[in-house]
């Protein structure tokens, strides 16, 4: 009976051993799934992230100028129709430049522009400097000015921009940089101008001309 008693109980000692052996297989058959399973996640993750990068960088690009889209599709750059025109529906826009704060009228002003009024009509767009902020007569700055051209024609519409440079006063000086005109200095120290002086001036008479 003893050796009974001693058999059964190794028996349970075995018995035990192999329920913990199965145990301890099946923790490490769960981490090593769990730790597939995570890496999946992952990798899923940085795919999904991925495309989701590249899907959003032209919708950054579309949404970053929509107005210059629209108005490109009906107003076209000038060198992009050019030549479909004629020479007198060509507008010829040099840049331009003005002091702060003078009476510049940078919508209605077309000063600095070359063209027909009967062949085109020139509509004024917006004007900003590099930073997207607005023309502000008040701030010394180079702002680029875009126009749209209509046609008197069926020729196709187009815009045209240039630049509008608002600079800081210069004591006296024209917009265009000529410096006003300086009198000149008389032999007494009296300033007066070549006119004038040719003003005061009396012409010479002949010895004929005195005896009559």
């Amino acid at each position: 009976e003893a050796g009974i008693w001693e058999h059964r109980e190794e028996n349970k000692r075995k018995d035990r051993m192999m329920a913990v052996m199965g145990l301890h297989n099946k923790e490490s058959e769960g981490q090593h799934i769990l730790k597939g399973n995570v890496k999946r996640i992952v990798s899923g993750l940085l795919s999904a992230a991925t495309v989701l990068s590249a899907f959003l960088q032209p919708l950054g690009a579309y949404a970053a100028g929509p107005e210059s889209a629209a108005y490109e599709a009906e107003y076209p750059a000038l060198e992009k129709v050019k030549e479909r025109l004629a020479a007198d529906e060509i507008v010829v826009a040099e840049d331009y430049t003005v002091e702060i704060d003078s009476g510049f009228d940078v919508e209605h002003d077309l000063s600095g522009m070359e063209f027909l009024p009967d062949k085109v009509k020139i509509t004024f767009y917006e004007a900003k400097d590099k930073a997207g902020k607005k023309f502000d007569i008040g701030k010394a700055g180079t702002y680029k000015a875009v126009y749209f051209v209509e046609l008197a024609s069926k020729n196709p519409s187009y815009h045209i921009s240039r630049d509008i440079i608002v600079r800081q006063k210069t004591g006296g000086a024209s917009v265009n940089g000529s410096q006003p005109r300086e009198p000149a200095e008389t032999g007494d120290g009296t300033a007066d101008t070549q006119e004038e002086a040719g003003k005061d001036e009396e012409p010479e008479l002949t010895a004929e001309e005195a005896i009559r």
